[in-house]
Formats: C-alpha cells, structure tokens, sequence
C-alpha cells in the first residue's frame, strides 16, 4: 500500500513539475496556454493622385490605380492649368483633398473630411451643387454661383483663404 500511495504522489509531483505548476513556478512558453483576443477594426488609408490632362473626377483613367478615389483616401492633384470636373447626382466624398488644378462642381456634391488645400494657382469653382469641407482648417480659394454651395462641418477656413460669390 505506501508503494502504490508513494508512485501516485510521485507521479503528481512529476506531473505538475513538467507543467512548471509546482512550488510557483511558471510554465514554460511551450506550456502556456495561447490566448487569442480580437483587434478593432481598422481602417487602412490610402493616398491616390491624379494622372494625365483635365477630365472628370469619375473617371478611373485618370487616378494612379485605376480607382476612383472614395471616402477612405487621400486625394492629390498636383497638375497646374488642368481642370478636374465634378458632375454626377450622387454624391461623392474623400478623406483630404489637395490640388493645385482649378475644381469645377457642376453638380451633385463632393464632400472632405478632414483638412484640404487648394493651393495656388488652383481653385475650387462651385457652379452647381455643393462642395462640403469637414473637420479641420482648409484653406484655397473658393467661387460659388448663385444657387450652388460650400457647406463648412466643424470647419475653419485658414487664414489665406478667399470665398466670394454671387447674389441670388
């Protein structure tokens, strides 16, 4: 009876030993246990530029990629004396602007989300439907036609901006 009582206790320690349990010993990497936890989601942005002559925003020729940029991107259009068109009933939106081309809204609207530049020689020609700037500073220079418009959300324009419009 003490062997058979003695093997089983001895067989425990070995047991919770190879486990690193015993006396507070931790186990080893290969014994732990895994834990997975889950991330957040997330969302990658992705920078998309302008390539080629004047045309229209929703032409996917016309963007690195072949993609029409949407609500995730960061949009560049770095190509002085173009004119990049805006004219669709759906509304369309990107994540920053920047553009040194003159912007022509002729309908529908384009909204941005965070801060965006227009920068010189470049400006933003709303004649129809409405541009929409959000959160953030954005500075350029901003022509509005009678009946059309700029909408600011938790916007400021910067200190260079200009906006002018006409009556109606």
């Amino acid at each position: 009876m003490y062997a058979s009582s003695h093997t089983r206790r001895a067989g425990r320690r070995t047991a919770l030993a190879s486990l690193g349990m015993n006396r507070g010993i931790a186990p080893s990497p290969k014994q732990r246990a895994l834990r997975i936890e889950p991330l957040e989601a997330r969302m990658l942005l992705s920078a998309i530029s302008w390539k080629g002559d004047s045309g229209y925003r929703t032409d996917p020729n016309h963007w690195s990629g072949g993609v029409v940029p949407g609500p995730a991107d960061d949009v560049t259009i770095d190509v002085p004396g173009i004119t990049v068109t805006v004219s669709s009933s759906a509304p369309q939106s990107v994540r920053s602007l920047y553009s040194t081309a003159t912007l022509v809204i002729d309908g529908g609207s384009l909204t941005t989300a965070t801060n965006s530049e227009i920068a010189s020689p470049g400006a933003v020609d709303v004649q129809a439907g409405s541009l929409y700037l959000g959160g953030g500073e954005s500075t350029g220079t901003f022509q509005v036609a009678a009946g059309a418009g700029l909408g600011l959300t938790g916007q400021v324009l910067g200190p260079t901006s200009s906006v002018t419009g006409a009556g109606g």
